[in-house]
């Protein structure tokens, strides 16, 4: 019991620990902005956490899924005729120092290329991103717009969208003064004609910009925006590529505005799968709360838990110094005990029945200390008590409070040389 109560402390904060992880793993608010801006993960107006789950909830249990990729994407296991959701990506796959199962191969300039702090890595790639908080490093807009695995994807049929608010690849993003003229050129996609961009009263409204690339020249134009490009699609074998200037039209705060909603439904169709990719927001697997602590910038916190729990561990399981005595004085709570008892029997027994009783039991005593039956029993009792008045000690006769007191004097001697007899 003693060695329990000496290890409820620990019990105690190992329980609030997984309690307060099992509570920032299932808090919203918690996730409210630990993920990107676009990650459906992120449930703040600007996340697509809404989108996703439209998608995933309108459909038929027969329908296609619609699923996130947090892998690099090895588009050769992908469906012929899947779409790709890229919003707002952070990075190009192709130009991380990954094992990139899709890369080009084009290595471009044979300079090898400098991270800010002076190394440098193969050419043809870029340096990994940075930590939180280095400053960002814009992308190149050199190189293709898609690599080897995308082009044979895409040809086969697949559908990329590009939802871009950064540089990527070839593609640069124009930024705009304030004003948004946005107009239709081609209708490609029917009953949808507009989009709003938010304005001062919305809660996140979002900047204008257009795209320009070498890339989209051959790109079929379907919105423009100040004259820029804003919308446009670019037809590759039986496949093609939607860039699209606004990651910002499926947020949560404006999936509902205009005719963005209709635009969802028209680019991730219910007959086809659907894959949001969160590999380019940094994911490399299903967010848990390691990656939940890690993100919200508590790894060192994680680490130095982890440490002590183990210290913790070993130092209970690692005995210094000499054993603790066990031992525990009982004579007070036997005492209080009987006077506790004493005023019951008191009025519950007869001085006869009492004594009567006290004999008993010291009879039992006898015969488990010394394992002698019959005569030689009751010879070893009447030597130990030192009289031979076994009527009154019996019970089978009245007693008066002297006769009492003296039956009970000579009991409680003979206990005493039993317990002397024993420790010999």
């Amino acid at each position: 019991m003693n060695g329990f109560l000496r290890k409820l402390p620990m019990l105690a904060a190992l329980i609030t620990i997984g309690v307060v992880l099992f509570w920032l793993d299932n808090d919203k608010d918690f996730k409210r902005e630990v993920f990107p801006p676009r990650s459906l993960h992120n449930i703040s107006p600007k996340g697509a956490s809404l989108a996703f789950r439209y998608l995933k909830e309108t459909r038929d249990a027969t329908a296609p899924a619609v699923t996130e990729l947090h892998r690099l994407i090895d588009f050769a296991r992908l469906e012929p005729n899947a779409v790709v959701l890229r919003l707002g990506p952070e990075i190009k796959p192709g130009e991380r120092l990954d094992n990139d199962p899709n890369k080009s191969g084009k290595s471009g300039s044979s300079k090898p290329k400098t991270t800010p702090a002076g190394s440098t890595v193969p050419a043809g790639t870029t340096p990994p991103p940075a930590a939180p908080w280095a400053p960002k490093i814009k992308p190149p807009t050199d190189g293709p717009l898609l690599t080897d695995g995308e082009m044979k994807w895409v040809k086969s049929g697949g559908r990329l969208v590009l939802a871009l608010d950064k540089n990527y690849g070839p593609i640069e993003i124009v930024e705009h003064n304030d004003t948004f003229r946005l107009e239709k050129t081609f209708d490609f996609w029917p009953g949808i004609n507009s989009f709003r961009p938010g304005g001062s009263s919305y809660a996140q409204p979002w900047p204008a910009r257009s795209l320009k690339s070498p890339a989209l020249d051959q790109a079929l134009t379907l919105f423009t925006l100040n004259d820029g490009i804003f919308a446009a699609r670019l037809a590759v074998g039986d496949g093609e590529v939607i860039a699209l200037a606004a990651p910002e039209m499926f947020a949560n705060s404006h999936l509902a505005d205009g005719d963005n909603l209709k635009l969802l439904m028209q680019l991730a169709p219910p007959t086809r799968p659907i894959y949001f990719d969160e590999y380019v927001h940094g994911m490399k697997g299903r967010p848990g709360i390691i990656e939940l602590l890690m993100r919200w910038g508590l790894g060192m916190a994680l680490v130095v838990m982890c440490v002590g729990s183990v210290v913790l561990f070993w130092r209970a399981r690692t005995p210094v110094g000499p054993p603790e005595d066990d031992h525990k004085e009982t004579r007070t709570e036997a005492i209080d005990f009987v006077n506790s008892l004493a005023p019951l029997y008191n009025r519950a027994l007869e001085p006869h029945q009492a004594i009567a009783l006290h004999y008993k039991n010291f009879i039992h005593a006898v015969t488990a200390q010394s394992s002698l039956r019959g005569p030689e029993l009751r010879e070893r009792i009447f030597s130990m008590l030192g009289t031979s008045d076994e009527n009154g000690l019996s019970g089978k006769r009245a007693l008066t409070a002297q006769e009492f007191y003296s039956l009970l004097k000579t009991l409680n001697d003979a206990y005493g040389r039993l317990e002397r007899a024993h420790r010999r």
